[in-house]
């Protein structure tokens, strides 16, 4: 039982960008046999200069390679595990292809802007003629209704649209955004759930019509919000930008520590918290009798005791030393930091996973969720662009001479 729980289950993903790629790399990961279809040009440019590759860090070693489209790192990892198909759907024998294929799939997974699918020729009725049992999960920015359906989604705007940059910034300041498209992976996580419901309501209801699953970036996104919107019905006000401070702990903060960009993330939770925290830090000797409302009112007093201390200690050591004593502490690592993490390590978090236009191995983020009987897999590293062309149509029925005439065109 080491196929994955979702082994037997096959899924035509036609998602792009981050937030659709990553639903189907999960259900890839679980076992599905998950067959992405894009265009040609879907990879970017066909030539990379050595100085965009160096700016941008898309590429190992800084390096595109004589085929920039199969090297790079962000569509590597958002390909794992899946079978790829470059296939035109704007052109009616591309569509043809992609109807065969989708007659043995059980799921379909997209995220185009509403309209989209219906300019392909993919509308339900046509979807539902090819295969009656196919279960479609639709994954669009602002949903199939209202009156922004039809708005393209990217996950900064979405965040904006969803209130997060509100409650993002520093104390005074004006709203910020988090740095990255968190949006899409907030929906790129749910999807895969919504997806799984509806096929197990299709498989235990065979007799009604297949379910249609629809998960809207934008509300995913909204919902990540809850405590903010649950405030302000109670207090009438709008959420205060704290920076690094909490509404009710105190300190809160991300401190210096010794070493290049090298910092330590703190929170402290109760008085017995604090006191330990001032029995371990040289802070000054009026400090252990503050209570919470004192502990928020010279907030800055702290902070600036605390960053004495930690600036002095390596991030990980003061981790160390914090959680022995029952204080919530972190080193704050960036990817190479995570990548060398002692504890993701001993977990096998992390997966080396080779394709032939790299050369070498490079880890890999495993899924975050495991099972005991039916484990998650790596079979398959990111594909080359339409590297199983020949091997998905022959399996839809498409014999030699028409395979011929397809690769041709």
């Amino acid at each position: 039982m080491t196929a994955g729980p979702l082994h037997g289950v096959r899924v035509l993903d036609l998602t792009r960008v981050w937030a659709g790629p990553l639903a189907g790399r999960i259900l890839a990961d679980l076992g599905a046999d998950v067959i992405r279809i894009e265009p040609p040009w879907a990879r970017g440019p066909r030539d990379v200069s050595p100085t965009a590759a160096a700016a941008t860090h898309f590429y190992p070693d800084d390096d595109p390679g004589e085929q920039p489209w199969n090297r790079s790192g962000i569509i590597n990892k958002h390909n794992r595990n899946r079978r790829g198909v470059a296939l035109r759907l704007d052109l009616p024998q591309g569509k043809a292809v992609a109807d065969r294929i989708l007659a043995s799939c059980d799921i379909l997974l997209e995220n185009f802007t509403p309209g989209v699918m219906q300019r392909l020729g993919l509308t339900d009725e046509h979807l539902r003629e090819i295969n009656p049992r196919l279960v479609h999960v639709a994954m669009p920015g602002w949903g199939l209704t209202g009156p922004h359906h039809h708005y393209a989604a990217l996950g900064p705007m979405v965040e904006a649209a969803a209130g997060q940059c509100m409650l993002m910034g520093y104390r005074d300041a004006i709203p910020y955004r988090q740095g990255m498209a968190f949006p899409d992976a907030i929906s790129g996580i749910h999807a895969p759930g919504a997806t799984l419901v509806a096929l197990w309501q299709a498989t235990a209801q065979p007799e009604a019509p297949p379910p249609f699953a629809e998960g809207a970036q934008l509300e995913a996104t909204v919902v990540f919000n809850g405590p903010a919107l649950l405030d302000v019905q109670i207090t009438g006000h709008e959420p205060e930008r704290r920076g690094n401070r909490h509404p009710h702990y105190a300190p809160q903060g991300v401190y210096p520590c010794t070493g290049d960009d090298a910092w330590l993330a703190l929170t402290v939770t109760s008085d017995s918290e604090w006191r330990a925290l001032c029995e371990l830090a040289p802070l000054p000797p009026d400090f252990p009798d503050w209570d919470t409302t004192q502990r928020h009112a010279d907030h800055d007093a702290i902070d600036e005791a605390i960053a004495a201390w930690t600036s002095a200690a390596e991030p990980g050591e003061l981790m160390e030393l914090l959680q022995g004593r029952g204080i919530i502490a972190a080193a704050v690592l960036d990817a190479p930091g995570m990548i060398a993490d002692p504890h993701l390590q001993a977990r096998g978090f992390w997966v080396d996973m080779e394709q032939p236009q790299w050369g070498r191995a490079f880890p890999f983020a495993a899924l975050p969720v495991h099972f005991d009987r039916t484990p998650e897999t790596y079979r398959l590293p990111g594909p080359a662009l339409g590297e199983h062309n020949a091997e998905v149509l022959r399996e839809a029925g498409i014999d030699e001479r028409h395979l011929m005439t397809f690769e041709g065109e």
